[in-house]
């Protein structure tokens, strides 16, 4: 089973995922760090993927997403494993039939404010309005959780909660999804 981890950027996708992971003892990955991985590979260059989308705009970063997400669905090590997967990835009209063919979609579910004020720290991206910021961001998580309500099998609303805390419901969520699958 693939436990996939989605939600706005800076929600806790990475930080839960590698915490579930841990607790189920399988293998961990971010699809942010496959995209730079496959970006290094094919144009020997390295970049995060916040420049590789601000160097070569969002059709070349999607085709990126795009062979990522083709590799999770037939690499064998992609099988039993859990994948924190990029903001973006999720909301990509033309992925969505490939997208629930993967696994279980955890959706990492956080207030607003706190997107708006992780984001604002770590300096907003080239697709946040400047001039404003907030509404922008706001916009952009009404305009992406249509997407992701439609992929999640779980849905987490973290809040303000310790991960501990987190971690032990995600848990037990997927416990009763897995039970109720059987």
């Amino acid at each position: 089973m693939r436990y996939i981890f989605i939600g706005m950027k800076h929600c806790g996708k990475s930080s839960h995922g590698k915490l579930f992971a841990e607790k189920r003892n399988l293998p961990f990955f971010d699809t942010d760090d496959l995209v730079e991985e496959l970006y290094a590979a094919k144009l020997s260059k390295k970049g995060n993927c916040r420049e590789i989308f601000n160097e070569h705009g969002a059709e070349f970063f999607a085709e990126l997403e795009k062979e990522i997400l083709a590799k999770l669905l037939s690499e064998e090590k992609f099988y039993n494993c859990v994948i924190a997967m990029g903001g973006r990835m999720p909301v990509a009209p033309d992925l969505q039939n490939e997208l629930k063919k993967l696994g279980c979609y955890v959706y990492i579910k956080v207030a607003d404010n706190v997107i708006f004020e992780r984001i604002k720290r770590r300096g907003f991206p080239s697709f946040v309005d400047q001039q404003n910021p907030y509404e922008s961001v706001c916009k952009l998580i009404r305009d992406r959780e249509v997407f992701y309500d439609n992929l999640a099998t779980i849905t987490i609303n973290v809040e303000d909660l310790p991960k501990n805390v987190v971690a032990n419901k995600i848990a037990k969520e997927i416990e009763e999804f897995e039970n109720n699958v059987r």
